[in-house]
C-alpha cells in the first residue's frame, strides 16, 4: 500500500525515515504542498499525509476521490484548511495530529514576557547603541491576570505555565476543564475581556470563533491591554488591532499568526491589503511578529510525523485512527 506525504521539509526527513520502519507502508515523498496543481502526484495512494498549508477543498478532494484515496491524515491539529463536510460525503475519513503543546504554550508565555518586560524596544534602542533606562521600565508577570480564551491541550499547557509563574487566570471556554475548574476562573468572555491585564487565544478556527477578536470586543478591554495569538490567524481582525494600537487602547500585541497570512508568508503578494497591514504592525515598538512557527520544536515536529503515520497505519489496518475528524 502507497502513501503519498506533501509538504515535506527537510527537518521532517530524518522521522519520517525513523518511522517508515515502523509502518509497512510505501511512503512518497512530494515537497510541494497538495493543491490542483499537484493533486496528480497522489495517483496510486490509499492516503496522503498533508500539513496546514495544503488547500484541500471540494476540487482537491474530487481529484483525490477518482484516483482513489480514502484517508487523509494531517500533521497539524488546526484543520480549518479541509472541507470536512465534502470528505463526508465523499466517504473518505480524515484525522489530525497531536504533538506537544508546550511547544506553542512556551511561545505565548515568552511573548508575555518579551512585551512586559519592554525588549522589543530595549534591542531598538541597543542597535542605535541608546542604553538608556528611558522609557523601558518594564512589569512582572506575576502581577498581571491572564485571560485564556480556549482550554484544550494548549490552552491548558499555557494556563499552567502562567499559574507556575505566580499569575491569576481567567478562562473561557464552551466546554470547561473539569480539571481546571479547581485552578482558575471560568468566566463569561465580556468577563474576561473586562477584566484582562493579557489576553491569549488557544482556540479552533470556526464559524463561531472567526474574529472573536474585533473592535467591539477590543473596546471592553483594559486599557494597556497585550494580546496574544498563536493559535489562528482568522481569530483576530488585524484592522481593529492596528487601530487599537495607535489609539492607545491595546499595550502591546504578538502574533505568530495573521489573518489570510499566505498573503504575506507564502505568496507575497505586496500589493495586498494583508500585507500592508503587516508592514503597518512591523512599525510599532510594542508589536511582536514571528512566521507561524511556535509549533517548530524537534519534539513536536517528531510529534507530528508520528502522529500522523500513526493515525494512516490504524486506516491501513482496518482499525480506528485515534484522531479521526469523521466518525
Amino acid at each position: 500500500m502507497k502513501v503519498t506525504m506533501f509538504s515535506v521539509r527537510k527537518d521532517e526527513i530524518d522521522f519520517i525515515e525513523k518511522y517508515k520502519k515502523e509502518f509497512p507502508y510505501e511512503v512518497s515523498i512530494v515537497k510541494e504542498s497538495l493543491t490542483l496543481k499537484s493533486v496528480d502526484k497522489a495517483k496510486g495512494s490509499t492516503g496522503v499525509i498533508i500539513i496546514a498549508d495544503s488547500q484541500i477543498d471540494r476540487e482537491v478532494l474530487t481529484q483525490l476521490k477518482n484516483y482513489g484515496v480514502k484517508f487523509i491524515s494531517s500533521r497539524s491539529i488546526g484543520y480549518d484548511n479541509i472541507d470536512i463536510e465534502s470528505a463526508k460525503e465523499f466517504g473518505m475519513l480524515v484525522s489530525n495530529s497531536n504533538y506537544s503543546p508546550y511547544s506553542v504554550s512556551e511561545y505565548t508565555i515568552f511573548y508575555s514576557i518579551m512585551l512586559l518586560r519592554k525588549l522589543p524596544t530595549i534591542f531598538r534602542k541597543m542597535e542605535q547603541e541608546d542604553f538608556s533606562l528611558r522609557d523601558v521600565i518594564g512589569k512582572e508577570l506575576w502581577t498581571q491576570t491572564i485571560g485564556v480564551i480556549g482550554t484544550g491541550k494548549i490552552g491548558k499547557a499555557a494556563i499552567n505555565g502562567f499559574l507556575g509563574m505566580g499569575c491569576k487566570v481567567l478562562a473561557y471556554d464552551i466546554y470547561p476543564s473539569e480539571e481546571l475548574k479547581n485552578k482558575v476562573e471560568y468566566v463569561e468572555l465580556d468577563e474576561l475581556f473586562e477584566r484582562s491585564d493579557i489576553i491569549t487565544t488557544h482556540l479552533p478556527l470556526t464559524k463561531e470563533s472567526y474574529h472573536i477578536i474585533n473592535s467591539k470586543n477590543i473596546s471592553k478591554m483594559k486599557d494597556g491591554v497585550i494580546i496574544i495569538n498563536t493559535a489562528r490567524g482568522e481569530l483576530v481582525d488585524t484592522q481593529a488591532i492596528l487601530d487599537g494600537l495607535e489609539s492607545g487602547k491595546i499595550g502591546g500585541a504578538a502574533f505568530d499568526v495573521l489573518d489570510n497570512e499566505g498573503e504575506i508568508y507564502r505568496y507575497k503578494n505586496r500589493d495586498s491589503i494583508e500585507y500592508n497591514q503587516y508592514k503597518k504592525l512591523r512599525s510599532y515598538e510594542n508589536v511582536i511578529l514571528t512566521p507561524h512557527m511556535s509549533f517548530y520544536t524537534e519534539k513536536a515536529v517528531n510529534d507530528m510525523v508520528y502522529s500522523a503515520m500513526s493515525n494512516m497505519d490504524c486506516y491501513l489496518k482496518g482499525e480506528k485512527a485515534p484522531n479521526n475528524l469523521i466518525k
